[in-house]
């Protein structure tokens, strides 16, 4: 801001204040416009500039130059002012944790080397989802084990740590880029918290930040409302419920642990702080709604990238693990009452939920085994998973099977 004391002799109208960093800026901008001032009296006026993509290359501190001017009627005639100073320019990673919706500056979907990595994740995975799971879940582990192969690791800078630097709001953080924590391959929870948000606002996956103290992580919407989720999910707790949709917290540091292990950890952090009152959840809308993003357009997007059929059998055993942990209660009643003895119907009504949920090769092996039993209906759904696996001579011979069986029946 800057303070203007009016010394002439008596009031001076329409002043017209105005800052302009030459170096940096395409023209003056106008900051503030005062109808009069009295004599000797004084006006504070906030300074704003809209500085061009220039300071994106800042790759360190810079010094420059700016002025303030001013513009006024005295006595019917027009007059100015002016104050030339010495301005600072942070580099481009800078910031300040005065705000923490501050960091989602940085989050930028149209980043080349984001865009670049989310298309070839969800073009990966893209035929492999599975009908029973949400869109945004499947999407989001595929980007999380895309990340996992690629090689991204949790790096503490111990000269720029959050947890010290969030409790100093005067204390200058440096933060990544999308692009830059890929081709670095790592980064601090911020640095990995807006490189997950980038790649999966990247794919369409509406995300969020989440603070605790000393930490920061993220959340994605799942796609459906708090009353679905409550009745899809076998633990609802694990869930973070705002304006009736339903999000998943994930502690994507924990990226080489996996997802599963990542979204239970973020959901035990959310659950822990939110009931002492010291977790913040911030919707990137929202924040983009006061800090728009900025990416860096000039920035590489070539990289090695995961090898496809890598992802596809990473991706593939994630959405296992997952659908085991969610099924586990169902899956242990089933071997609970299989225990007791290998019932037919039993055994096909058990791999139906598995073949429901993408599980078709333990499905398989449920249905073998009661159709081996005589059980009919047993064949028809082993054709099906044949049907699915595009093995089409396999799935007609099991059909025309099962057909002849049923007749055999009614005869």
């Amino acid at each position: 801001s800057v303070v203007l004391r009016n010394d002439e002799d008596g009031a001076i109208e329409n002043l017209r204040i105005s800052f302009y960093a030459p170096d940096y800026m395409g023209g003056p901008r106008l900051c503030a416009s005062v109808k009069s001032v009295k004599k000797g009296e004084t006006v504070t006026v906030p300074l704003h500039a809209v500085f061009d993509e220039r300071v994106l290359a800042f790759t360190e501190n810079v010094k420059s130059s700016g002025s303030v001017d001013a513009e006024y009627s005295f006595l019917g005639t027009r007059r100015s002012a002016s104050e030339s100073f010495p301005l600072q320019f942070h580099h481009r990673n800078a910031m300040k944790w005065e705000d923490d919706r501050r960091a989602a500056v940085f989050v930028s979907p149209t980043d080349p080397a984001a865009l670049w990595f989310a298309r070839y994740a969800s073009g990966v995975v893209r035929d492999r989802l599975r009908d029973s799971l949400p869109r945004n879940l499947q999407s989001a582990l595929g980007v999380f084990e895309a990340l996992k192969l690629y090689g991204v690791t949790y790096v503490v800078d111990p000269n720029s740590s959050y947890v010290e630097l969030s409790e100093n709001a005067a204390a200058v953080d440096f933060l990544q880029y999308p692009g830059e924590t890929l081709m670095y391959r790592g980064g601090d929870c911020d640095d990995l918290t807006i490189l997950y948000c980038s790649l999966l606002e990247s794919s369409g996956i509406p995300t969020a930040f989440v603070t605790v103290p000393g930490h920061i992580f993220m959340a994605f919407e799942l796609g459906m409302d708090e009353e679905e989720a409550r009745a899809r999910f076998f633990d609802p707790g694990l869930l973070i419920f705002r304006r009736g949709r339903a999000w998943a917290p994930v502690e994507i540091t924990m990226v080489k642990e996996g997802f599963v292990k990542a979204w239970r950890v973020g959901a035990k952090q959310w659950i822990d702080n939110e009931r002492a009152g010291t977790a913040a959840f911030f919707p990137m809308r929202d924040n983009w709604a006061v800090y728009r993003p900025s990416g860096l357009q000039n920035a590489s997007s070539r990289f090695d990238l995961p090898d496809e059929a890598a992802l596809m059998t990473a991706f593939d055993i994630a959405v296992d693990r997952f659908v085991i942990r969610e099924l586990g209660p169902v899956i242990a009643g089933y071997e609970k009452r299989l225990a007791a003895g290998r019932d037919p119907v039993l055994l096909n009504e058990y791999g139906t939920v598995l073949a429901g949920a993408g599980m078709l090769d333990p499905a398989w092996e449920l249905f073998r085994e009661a159709a081996d039993a005589g059980f009919v209906p047993a064949w028809n759904n082993l054709a099906n998973i044949a049907f699915i696996r595009k093995d089409y001579k396999l799935a007609r011979s099991y059909y025309a099977w099962a057909e002849k069986q049923i007749g055999r029946a009614h005869v």
